[in-house]
């Protein structure tokens, strides 16, 4: 009867934890003191009928983003999608669509 290989498997869960360990979030942690930033330094590109590309990415895109509707009280976020090369992680920037709240 053949011996089961604990080593393998202990070698496999090593493998995991670390590749699971890489896959925490890298979004700072909001300052409870100030939520809105005061102004959107980004660039934003307005297309008009309420669709706009921020060319940020990342923790940048949430700060843009926040502050961005902090600023727009009176638009309404309806969709956002990544514009990338198609690869996990590597997106140049967003298209969001907004409109205005009834």
């Amino acid at each position: 009867m053949k011996k089961f290989p604990v080593g393998a498997c202990i070698v496999v869960l090593g493998m995991l934890v670390l590749a699971m360990s890489g896959c925490g979030s890298s979004f700072p942690v909001p300052d409870p003191e100030n939520t809105v930033p005061a102004a959107v330094n980004e660039p934003i590109t307005d297309y008009g009928n309420g669709v706009y590309y921020f060319a940020v990415r990342r923790a940048e895109f949430v700060v843009a983003l926040s502050a961005f509707i902090g600023q727009h009280p009176e638009l309404e976020l309806l969709a956002m999608t990544g514009n990338g090369n198609g690869s996990y992680g590597r997106d140049k920037g967003y298209f969001v669509v907004f409109k205005k709240k009834n």
